[in-house]
Protein backbone atom coordinates (compact mmCIF):
# COMPACT_ATOMS: atom_id res chain seq x y z
CA UNK A 1 0.00 0.00 0.00
CA UNK A 2 2.86 2.18 0.86
CA UNK A 3 3.98 2.82 -2.63
CA UNK A 4 0.93 2.88 -3.95
CA UNK A 5 0.47 6.06 -1.32
CA UNK A 6 3.64 7.38 -2.26
CA UNK A 7 3.22 7.68 -6.10
CA UNK A 8 -0.66 8.45 -6.08
CA UNK A 9 -1.06 11.07 -3.62
CA UNK A 10 -3.79 13.60 -5.09
CA UNK A 11 -1.21 16.30 -5.43
CA UNK A 12 1.52 14.06 -7.13
CA UNK A 13 -1.87 12.05 -9.31
CA UNK A 14 -3.57 15.01 -10.13
CA UNK A 15 -1.81 16.26 -13.26
CA UNK A 16 -1.62 13.14 -14.75
CA UNK A 17 -5.66 12.60 -13.78
CA UNK A 18 -5.91 16.27 -14.98
CA UNK A 19 -3.89 16.02 -18.82
CA UNK A 20 -6.17 12.45 -19.07
CA UNK A 21 -9.55 14.56 -18.86
CA UNK A 22 -8.25 17.52 -20.53
CA UNK A 23 -7.43 15.27 -23.62
CA UNK A 24 -10.42 13.75 -23.10
CA UNK A 25 -12.65 16.38 -23.39
CA UNK A 26 -10.29 17.87 -26.46
CA UNK A 27 -11.23 14.22 -28.37
CA UNK A 28 -14.37 12.47 -27.43
CA UNK A 29 -15.83 14.80 -25.22
CA UNK A 30 -15.71 18.04 -27.17
CA UNK A 31 -19.42 17.00 -28.00
CA UNK A 32 -20.34 14.56 -25.52
CA UNK A 33 -21.35 15.02 -21.75
CA UNK A 34 -17.88 13.94 -19.17
CA UNK A 35 -18.50 12.36 -16.22
CA UNK A 36 -15.97 10.44 -13.55
CA UNK A 37 -16.71 7.97 -10.88
CA UNK A 38 -14.27 8.28 -8.46
CA UNK A 39 -13.94 5.33 -5.08
CA UNK A 40 -11.64 6.10 -2.15
CA UNK A 41 -8.45 7.79 -3.32
CA UNK A 42 -10.53 8.10 -6.87
CA UNK A 43 -12.60 10.29 -5.01
CA UNK A 44 -10.48 12.57 -4.12
CA UNK A 45 -9.54 13.10 -7.44
CA UNK A 46 -13.67 13.17 -9.00
CA UNK A 47 -14.01 16.16 -6.52
CA UNK A 48 -10.70 18.14 -7.69
CA UNK A 49 -12.31 17.08 -11.29
CA UNK A 50 -15.62 19.27 -10.17
CA UNK A 51 -13.94 22.44 -9.24
CA UNK A 52 -14.57 23.81 -12.54
CA UNK A 53 -11.16 23.71 -14.20
CA UNK A 54 -11.81 23.95 -17.39
CA UNK A 55 -10.32 23.14 -21.45
CA UNK A 56 -11.63 24.99 -24.61
CA UNK A 57 -14.54 26.90 -22.44
CA UNK A 58 -15.94 24.02 -20.78
CA UNK A 59 -15.24 22.29 -17.46
CA UNK A 60 -13.22 18.31 -17.42
CA UNK A 61 -15.77 16.92 -16.57
CA UNK A 62 -20.24 17.57 -16.26
CA UNK A 63 -21.12 15.33 -13.55
CA UNK A 64 -19.35 13.05 -10.82
CA UNK A 65 -19.95 9.95 -8.23
CA UNK A 66 -17.71 9.07 -5.46
CA UNK A 67 -18.11 5.66 -3.30
CA UNK A 68 -16.64 6.51 0.27
CA UNK A 69 -14.02 8.87 -0.59
CA UNK A 70 -11.07 9.57 0.83
CA UNK A 71 -8.19 12.06 1.94
CA UNK A 72 -11.01 14.76 1.15
CA UNK A 73 -10.60 18.66 3.01
CA UNK A 74 -13.11 19.43 4.69
CA UNK A 75 -15.33 21.69 4.07
CA UNK A 76 -12.33 23.21 1.47
CA UNK A 77 -12.51 20.84 -1.03
CA UNK A 78 -16.64 20.42 -1.21
CA UNK A 79 -17.29 24.06 -1.29
CA UNK A 80 -15.51 24.59 -4.18
CA UNK A 81 -17.20 22.29 -6.12
CA UNK A 82 -18.72 23.92 -9.45
CA UNK A 83 -20.23 20.53 -10.96
CA UNK A 84 -22.55 18.29 -9.47
CA UNK A 85 -21.53 15.24 -7.69
CA UNK A 86 -23.14 12.16 -6.00
CA UNK A 87 -21.60 10.96 -2.57
CA UNK A 88 -22.02 7.49 -1.57
CA UNK A 89 -20.74 7.17 2.08
CA UNK A 90 -21.00 5.00 5.12
CA UNK A 91 -22.38 5.47 8.41
CA UNK A 92 -19.38 3.23 9.48
CA UNK A 93 -16.60 4.87 7.06
CA UNK A 94 -13.48 4.70 9.46
CA UNK A 95 -12.05 7.56 6.66
CA UNK A 96 -15.03 9.77 6.94
CA UNK A 97 -17.38 10.56 9.86
CA UNK A 98 -21.38 11.01 9.71
CA UNK A 99 -20.65 14.24 11.14
CA UNK A 100 -18.23 14.89 7.93
CA UNK A 101 -21.02 13.25 5.58
CA UNK A 102 -23.62 15.55 7.05
CA UNK A 103 -21.41 18.58 6.64
CA UNK A 104 -20.71 17.69 2.98
CA UNK A 105 -24.44 16.82 2.35
CA UNK A 106 -25.44 20.47 3.71
CA UNK A 107 -23.05 22.05 1.52
CA UNK A 108 -23.79 20.35 -2.02
CA UNK A 109 -27.47 20.67 -1.33
CA UNK A 110 -27.29 24.37 -0.48
CA UNK A 111 -25.43 24.82 -4.16
CA UNK A 112 -27.37 25.99 -6.84
CA UNK A 113 -28.82 24.10 -9.15
CA UNK A 114 -25.71 24.03 -12.07
CA UNK A 115 -23.69 22.53 -9.12
CA UNK A 116 -26.12 20.93 -6.84
CA UNK A 117 -24.95 17.55 -5.38
CA UNK A 118 -26.73 14.66 -3.85
CA UNK A 119 -25.47 12.31 -0.32
CA UNK A 120 -26.61 9.38 0.54
CA UNK A 121 -25.61 7.23 3.53
CA UNK A 122 -25.78 3.83 3.86
CA UNK A 123 -26.37 2.57 7.50
CA UNK A 124 -24.12 -0.20 8.75
CA UNK A 125 -21.72 0.48 5.76
CA UNK A 126 -18.00 1.01 6.21
CA UNK A 127 -15.62 1.85 4.05
CA UNK A 128 -15.10 0.22 0.70
CA UNK A 129 -18.73 -1.32 0.33
CA UNK A 130 -19.27 0.37 -3.23
CA UNK A 131 -16.31 -1.89 -4.24
CA UNK A 132 -15.66 -4.67 -2.03
CA UNK A 133 -19.04 -5.65 -0.56
CA UNK A 134 -18.50 -9.04 1.31
CA UNK A 135 -21.20 -11.09 -0.82
CA UNK A 136 -21.68 -13.71 2.30
CA UNK A 137 -23.78 -10.92 3.70
CA UNK A 138 -27.38 -10.26 1.90
CA UNK A 139 -26.68 -6.33 3.51
CA UNK A 140 -23.58 -6.32 2.07
CA UNK A 141 -24.84 -6.74 -1.20
CA UNK A 142 -27.70 -5.16 -1.66
CA UNK A 143 -25.73 -2.15 -0.29
CA UNK A 144 -23.66 -2.39 -3.04
CA UNK A 145 -26.01 -2.68 -5.51
CA UNK A 146 -27.90 0.52 -4.49
CA UNK A 147 -24.19 1.99 -4.84
CA UNK A 148 -24.40 0.95 -8.02
CA UNK A 149 -27.80 1.74 -9.14
CA UNK A 150 -27.67 5.25 -7.53
CA UNK A 151 -24.30 6.30 -9.86
CA UNK A 152 -26.32 4.88 -12.67
CA UNK A 153 -29.64 6.80 -11.83
CA UNK A 154 -27.22 10.34 -11.49
CA UNK A 155 -25.49 9.81 -14.49
CA UNK A 156 -28.81 9.22 -16.54
CA UNK A 157 -30.32 11.97 -14.43
CA UNK A 158 -27.56 14.37 -16.27
CA UNK A 159 -27.00 12.97 -19.54
CA UNK A 160 -30.14 11.34 -20.36
CA UNK A 161 -30.56 7.50 -20.23
CA UNK A 162 -28.60 5.10 -23.24
CA UNK A 163 -31.67 4.38 -25.53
Amino acid sequence: MLPFITYNWPSRAWPRVKGFFEQLRKEEGSSLPVGAAGFCWGGKQVILLAHGDTIDGRPLIDAGFTGHPSLLSIPGDIEKLKVPVSFAMGDHDAYLSVEQAENIKKIVEAKEESARGEVVVYPQAGHGFCVRADHKFAESTRQADEAAEQCVKWFNAHFGSAS
